[in-house]
């Protein structure tokens, strides 16, 4: 019999080795800026290029939002109440009941034809005169009582003795003795009433005295229905106050100019933004109507205007509104009340308030007022029309960011050449002079600068004015280009510094040396504005220059179970870039931070070129790293690998052309000796 044991397996350790695949990624020309920033031409040359606005000038900066406010306290200018007309009749059988025997004589014999004996009266006759119908009570600046007595007796009166009293104060109105006034005529009295007079609307008519010949011993016919009538006309009134019916009328009539302050002498405008507003505290215990009006500005044919009705204020009180428009669209001519064609920038305000007649009673003083605060806030146009000035504006120091090498980590450029497009756009309705008097690039990074040496530097560059497509809101804005280039600068200096920031002085002179020309326009959505067109040909050499790019990474892809021991990675590099390069591998955890560092021991190769300095073939180089288990402990906490190649030109006398086929192709492979058990 044959005896034999079994391997304890379990305890034991065995070794592979495994040869796996980790990353690859491609280092290329255009990862030296973005490749957005990156054109080829039809060989396939890779150019920097890029296209940034750099100075922009337009209305915002030449008008400021134009605000204004009128404030006034309007007392009443006038008040009108029209022309009050009061009637009042006294009938011979009235007089006669006053006259005792010889009145009752009258009366009996009413449709009697009878001698009448002469009169003669000393008992006052009165009667009330009412117009309360009408006012109450007025106190009066001015106007006129105008008082009209038609002897409708068969008898003529003489020594006419008559009074016009307020009821209430006692005081006379109209008074006066009239010699005669013959049967069937009409004789007239007036009094003017001034300096404040009041009358009441109850008065009381008295006649004092007053003597009459009789018939002259003729018989005549008595009708006791005959009369004597009293008018009363009122007319021609200036109220200080009144408790009265007051008729429709103007209250306020107010206009006033404002002026735009601007050099330009501008003949309209249409708005972009801006409200009208109006606010009124009223004392008048009349609804009042008040029209703000802007008459020259108008939208549809219609004029701008807020029209507002300001309630009634309560008796000793105040009454108050607040109202807003807004103004957009609107069209202003802006050569003043007048419209002359020498007036500019010059609109007007039209301010009215008015009352209607309700029928209502009510108490209106030249003391009451109308608080007013008008105005417009924010006003700015969306177009001006006009002379658009004769000025020079001068920026100094600006400065913009530049964005041609925020990807660049690092090395210095020496370029074969560079070129900028200078593009103007001028989309005002004016000639134009532009001006760069200095420019200095600034790389903020290594804190240097470079100054632009250019022949038209401070030389004034023409600029051809707009055309208005006033049809469409918009101008046709002519485009002037001014070339900077090796042959007329020292542009490539300013682009080898790598710069970030643009620094630079100009001016801008509107209608330089011209008379005035009223057929200028500008729109507020259409500045000048200055682009630069940069076209950098990627033909250069240069030192130091890095070139990245970062892959995704996590170890337990190849080691799930941990069982990775040791191992050697190897880095291999096949160049297409007609430059040598140091290369390393950063391995980076979640937070971004390094934990660990793979550095090349030697060069990657350069490509293989031919006479004319072109490509011909990738050249391999391969670089291996020794991984024991420490390494492989930082590498499993790994999420990402970062490839740098630090590419330089210094073995090369000639500066490079670089095209977008250029590319150094790398991968990183990985020899490990797993444990199995």
């Amino acid at each position: 019999m044959a005896l034999g044991c079994s391997p304890d397996l379990a305890n034991k350790s065995w070794e592979v080795d495994v040869l796996a695949p980790i990353a690859w990624t491609s280092l290329e020309v255009r990862d030296i800026v973005g490749d957005t920033l990156v054109s080829a031409d039809s060989e396939g040359l890779l150019s920097l290029v890029r296209r940034q606005k750099v100075f922009q000038y337009g209305m915002d900066d030449l008008l400021d939002p134009y605000s204004s406010t009128f404030q006034n306290t309007a007392k009443l200018q006038t008040l009108d109440l029209g022309t009050r007309q009061l009637t009042q009749v006294l009938t011979l059988g009235q007089i006669a009941s006053t006259q005792g025997a010889l009145g009752n004589f009258i009366n009996i014999n009413h449709g009697n034809v009878v001698p009448i004996p002469p009169i003669s009266s000393s008992s006052p006759i009165q009667y009330p005169v009412q117009a309360n119908n009408l006012f109450t009570s007025m106190t009066l600046l001015d106007g006129w009582m105008v008082l009209s007595i038609r002897n409708r007796l068969p008898i003529d009166l003489t020594n006419f003795d008559y009074s016009l009293v307020n009821a209430q104060a006692g005081n006379t109105v109209i008074g006066s003795v009239i010699a005669s006034i013959p049967a069937n005529t009409t004789v007239k009295d007036s009094v003017r009433l001034n300096n404040y007079s009041v009358l009441e609307g109850s008065m009381t008519a008295n006649i004092n005295t007053f003597s009459s010949p009789g018939s002259n011993g003729v018989g005549i016919l008595i009708d006791t229905t005959d009369f004597i009538r009293f008018d009363v006309v009122i007319r021609d009134l200036e109220p200080y106050e009144a408790t009265a019916i007051f008729p429709a009328q103007e209250l306020l009539d107010y206009t006033e100019e404002s002026m735009l302050p601007t050099d330009f002498e501008l003949v309209s405008m249409v708005i972009d933004t801006g409200v009208l507003y109006m606010e009124a505290v009223t004392t008048v215990e009349e609804v009042v109507f008040l029209d703000y009006e802007i008459p020259s500005a108008t939208l549809g044919g219609q004029t701008l205007l807020l029209a507002e009705t300001l309630p009634p204020a309560p008796p000793n009180g105040t009454n108050s509104l607040f109202s807003t428009r807004n103004i957009e669209g609107y069209t202003v001519n802006l050569n003043g009340i007048t419209g002359a064609p020498n007036v500019f920038n010059t609109f007007y305000a039209h301010l009215k308030a008015r009352i209607d007649s309700t029928g209502n009673m009510v108490f209106i003083s030249l003391e009451d007022s109308i608080f007013l605060i008008t105005g417009i806030e924010g006003m700015m146009p969306s177009k001006v029309n006009g002379w658009l000035g004769s000025d020079t504006t001068v920026t100094d120091n600006e400065s913009i960011d530049l964005f041609l090498f925020e990807d660049l980590l690092g090395g210095q450029f020496d370029l074969e050449a560079a070129r900028i497009d200078l593009e103007v756009i001028n989309p005002m309705g004016a000639q134009m002079e532009f001006a760069l008097t200095d420019v200095r690039a600034r790389n903020t990074r290594t804190q240097t600068t470079q100054a632009l040496q250019w022949t038209n530097l401070g030389q004034p560059l023409q600029l051809a004015s707009a055309v208005d497509q006033s049809a469409l809101n918009q101008s046709v804005a002519s485009e002037s280009h001014f070339w900077i280039d090796e042959t007329n600068s020292n542009l490539d200096e300013l682009f080898e510094i790598q710069p970030n920031r643009l620094l630079y002085d100009l001016e801008i002179r509107t209608n330089p040396g011209l008379s005035p020309d009223y057929s200028g326009f500008l729109y507020r959505d259409q500045p000048i504005e200055v682009w630069l067109n940069l076209e950098v040909p990627l033909h250069l050499s240069f030192e130091h220059l890095r070139l990245s790019d970062t892959s995704a990474f996590n170890f337990s892809d190849i080691d799930p179970d941990a069982r990775v021991e040791s191992g050697i990675f190897s880095l291999i590099c096949d160049n297409g870039l007609p430059f040598e390069a140091q290369m390393e591998i950063l391995a980076l955890d979640s937070l971004n931070e390094v934990v660990d560092t793979l550095v090349a021991s030697g060069i990657v190769a350069e490509a293989e070129l031919d006479a004319n300095l072109l490509v011909t073939e990738s050249v391999r180089t391969v670089f291996e790293f020794a991984a024991d288990g420490a390494r492989m402990d930082r590498l499993r906490k790994a999420r990402k690998l970062v490839f740098n190649g630090d590419y330089t030109t210094a073995n090369r006398p000639d500066r490079l052309k670089l095209f977008d086929h250029y590319a150094t192709e790398i991968r990183l492979t990985g020899e490990f000796q797993y444990r199995v058990n």
